[in-house]
């Protein structure tokens, strides 16, 4: 009860700097079959609508958990970002040279579309971008990880560089839904 104390406390605290705002809903149920999603105790009664994006707060930072993809009244099915049917158009911070963010079925999240030549930096920022028709601009997803072996396309002429994510969406207990 301490732990999720000081928890939701340093939420509300990064909560009030941010520009979003939304619902906070609680993570209640994990489908064991589908690790990729997450079912949230807020629902149409509470305002959730389909295709909402969702944002969660980790460790001070505030990142992308996902976006809603079923919505019943009392409750909400969240597709999170290291699913591979997620997808965001996003940009990388440095370059400002944009791509598509999507999970990779194993558990995290790659950029296609990288320009092959394009220089890539190790713990590079990567946020959502604001040509994305559903996610607003500037939302965290994570850094840029292991550059040097950021893989080729099956074509070889784009890269699809690693992401650390900002918040890890498998471990969210509460999240922000916009």
């Amino acid at each position: 009860m301490l732990r999720e104390n000081q928890r939701l406390t340093s939420a509300l605290d990064v909560y009030k700097q941010t520009k979003w705002r939304g619902t906070w809903a609680k993570v209640m149920y994990r489908e064991p079959s589908k690790r990729g999603t997450v079912i949230a105790d807020k629902g149409s009664e509470s305002g959730i609508e389909l295709r909402s994006p969702v944002i969660a707060i980790s460790n001070g930072e505030v990142g992308l958990v996902g976006k809603v993809i079923e919505v019943s009244a009392k409750t909400s099915k969240i597709l999170l970002t290291s699913d591979e049917d997620f997808s965001a158009t996003a940009f990388l911070s440095v370059s400002g040279i944009e791509g598509l963010a999507g999970g990779n079925g194993k558990g995290g999240v790659n950029v296609k579309y990288i320009p092959l030549g394009t220089p890539l930096q190790e713990g590079e920022k990567v946020y959502t971008s604001a040509s994305s028709a559903l996610f607003p601009d500037g939302i965290l997803i994570g850094s840029l990880a292991g550059v040097a072996d950021a893989q080729k396309d099956a074509s070889e002429t784009f890269l699809r560089p690693s992401v650390k994510l900002a918040v890890d969406p498998t471990g969210v207990k509460e999240i922000l839904i916009m």
